[in-house]
């Protein structure tokens, strides 16, 4: 009898980091490649880099020939003035 895959590679994954996977080297961008390459095997990863810096085409095509597709998406601000965070309206 044969066993049904449990993870048939028709899934889909929707991954998001703020570390560049393919970037410059340090602790979390080694985490946020291997758990890429990990989700790559059980679907098509499509990676979302969360920045809010500009994303350098560089960057792009460097994790474009690890993941499936990348999209490059630019961060607003959460943080107001001098660092703290935005007051609520009052209503």
């Amino acid at each position: 009898m044969s066993r049904a895959d449990p993870f048939p590679m028709s899934n889909r994954i929707l991954y998001m980091t703020m570390h560049n996977p393919c970037g410059r080297r340090y602790g979390a961008q080694f985490r946020a490649l291997h758990v890429g390459r990990a989700l790559s095997r059980v679907g098509t990863v499509t990676l979302v880099l969360v920045s809010a810096a500009e994303v350098s085409s560089g960057e792009i095509d460097a994790a474009g020939q690890e993941f499936d597709d990348v999209t490059p998406c630019r961060a607003g601000r959460a943080m107001g003035p001098a660092g703290q965070w935005p007051r609520r309206l009052s209503g």
